[in-house]
């Protein structure tokens, strides 16, 4: 299926959660092209947009766009050097950063002891560790 976007027209399947290409003009200068992703292997997480559940790519997380209706997207941490990574992205057993940064050990062992299931799709990852700081903390984590 195709989704709409109204200052570009019609996207077509081949053209969702695409990697874009750096001498092209991005496919919506907005970042909508990277919701509603089918790949599996490309999602980051789920969030609600416009009122409807989707899923947002990983190449649209961090980067500052308005997809999520709670600015979900764009909850992120500095891992290391200029690698920025969301926070239910760290500590998930899945290095999403050169060097690892997103999985030292010692940042997570920094970690509280509460675990939850994160909102993100990865199958077969019931519950991860959360940061003290995520508890209570206004922001639906889990």
């Amino acid at each position: 299926s195709s989704g709409i976007n109204a200052e570009y027209g019609y996207l077509y399947p081949n053209q969702l959660c695409a990697v874009p290409v750096p001498e092209q003009t991005p496919t919506c200068v907005d970042g909508r092209d990277q919701l509603n992703c089918e790949d599996e292997a490309r999602i980051a997480l789920s969030c609600p947009v416009d009122g409807v559940e989707t899923t947002v790519s990983k190449l649209a997380v961090c980067k500052g766009y308005q997809l999520c209706d709670d600015g979900y997207q764009n909850d992120c941490l500095e891992a290391e050097g200029d690698c920025f990574v969301h926070k239910n992205l760290l500590c998930n057993g899945k290095f999403d950063c050169p060097a690892g940064g997103d999985e030292k050990a010692s940042a997570c062992r920094r970690l509280f002891n509460s675990t939850c299931i994160r909102r993100t799709p990865y199958k077969g990852v019931e519950e991860l560790r959360i940061p003290a700081k995520w508890v209570v903390d206004g922001v639906v984590d889990c």
